[in-house]
């Protein structure tokens, strides 16, 4: 699959992420395998309120490249790219005066013990404007 395709047809910013699956049942290395271009755009130039780790996105990078480790992000692509569940939340961190609108959803076919989701989200400074429909 051309993961470089399916980000760029979205208009909001989506990125592919993959999930190692362990033989234990639990997850290894969250990697951003590609994104778009409004997606590296939140790393490359983040909102006021939002600082990253590293400003140049490197395919393939582990998501903790870019931002602390979050177990609620590595659940939801877990689950996501996994276990194959469509999920949607949204997320005000404490680190960060913003919201985040997501979406994540499973991705075929898996490379071995490699899985993939996309990663949809919108960035909003307040709930009510997050929940609106585009």
């Amino acid at each position: 699959m051309d993961f470089q395709n399916v980000v760029n047809s979205l208009p909001t910013a989506a990125c592919v992420v993959s999930v190692e699956k362990l033989d234990d049942g639990n997850y290894g290395k969250i990697r951003i395998v590609t994104g778009n271009r409004p997606y590296l755009n939140t790393i490359e130039h983040p909102a006021d309120n939002v600082e990253m780790l590293t400003r140049k996105f490197v395919p393939n990078s582990e998501y903790t490249e870019y931002l602390n480790r979050d177990l609620n992000f590595e659940d939801s692509c877990y689950q996501a790219a996994v276990q194959k569940k469509l999920l949607h939340a949204y997320a005000h961190p404490a680190r960060f005066d913003v919201w985040f609108n997501m979406s994540f959803l499973p991705l075929f076919p898996d490379d071995s013990n490699i899985c993939y989701c996309l990663y949809v989200m919108e960035i909003s400074f307040n709930l009510y404007q997050a929940a609106q429909p585009g």
